[in-house]
């Protein structure tokens, strides 16, 4: 028999997130492990908790290719490792399909969203995470001077509450010059963790390029470390 108590909270789910409510038998997402590990020792040693912080924003910021995207599919990666759902918001429709397979990203497991246009993707993932039941949301790209995203503020407003109740992690792959970022925008501020990615050298094999060596470094941290920075050395797929 359905009671106007299990319509509120039916109403409440749909609106806040299958996490915002549960019964005490239920398991409770703050039981999962805080942080996903990025791949890379040297990287969750300096993060300070093992990894990126779970049911949070983290915003990798690079200007032009300096390993972001090893970064992000190396963490898809982890946490299809640990069983977790993965879903990649190809805002542009760039995914390299290629990279994220040298990264150990599995394709069964993997839902790609292409929104028609970028304008598009914020809703997308919001809605996505209003549903529930991804444990990774990789968001590629944003870019603070776009003016498709001039309703980001609202979006991520709508989306942080819903984070932290379903332990769900998302993850913006940021187009900017982490010491050149527009000043005003909401993303730093909501975000618990910001890295910023800078490529330093290249690494050859007699005369042929294999992969960079990139620098990441700590922007921002609430939950643990607020500076630190890490050298990885980043392997091209073979047929890039």
């Amino acid at each position: 028999m359905t009671t106007a108590l299990d319509q509120a909270l039916t109403q409440i789910r749909t609106r806040y997130g299958e996490g915002a409510i549960r019964r005490l038998s239920d398991p409770d997402p703050a039981a999962l492990p805080p942080s996903l590990p990025t791949g890379f020792a040297a990287l969750d040693r300096i993060l300070g908790i093992g990894g990126i912080p779970r049911g949070r924003i983290t915003e990798l910021v690079s200007h032009g290719s300096a390993g972001q995207g090893s970064l992000a599919a190396s963490l898809a990666a982890q946490a299809q490792q640990r069983g977790g759902q993965v879903v990649y918001v190809d805002a542009y429709r760039q995914v390299d399909l290629g990279l994220l397979a040298h990264w150990g990203v599995g394709f069964a497991d993997l839902r790609v969203l292409r929104p028609s246009q970028p304008s598009l993707a914020l809703a997308l993932t919001r809605d996505l995470l209003a549903e529930g039941g991804a444990d990774l949301i990789l968001f590629d790209r944003y870019d603070p001077a776009e003016p498709a995203y001039r309703d980001v503020d609202a979006m991520l407003a709508e989306v942080t509450p819903l984070l932290g109740a379903t332990a769900s992690t998302l993850v913006f792959l940021t187009q900017a010059d982490a010491h050149r970022y527009p000043t005003g925008r909401a993303l730093p501020y909501y975000a618990t963790l910001r890295l910023g990615c800078q490529q330093v050298d290249w690494i050859t094999e007699e005369l042929t390029l294999v992969g960079l060596v990139t620098q990441v470094t700590v922007i921002k941290h609430k939950l643990g470390p607020p500076t630190g920075s890490a050298q990885l050395s980043l392997r091209m797929p073979a047929n890039a």
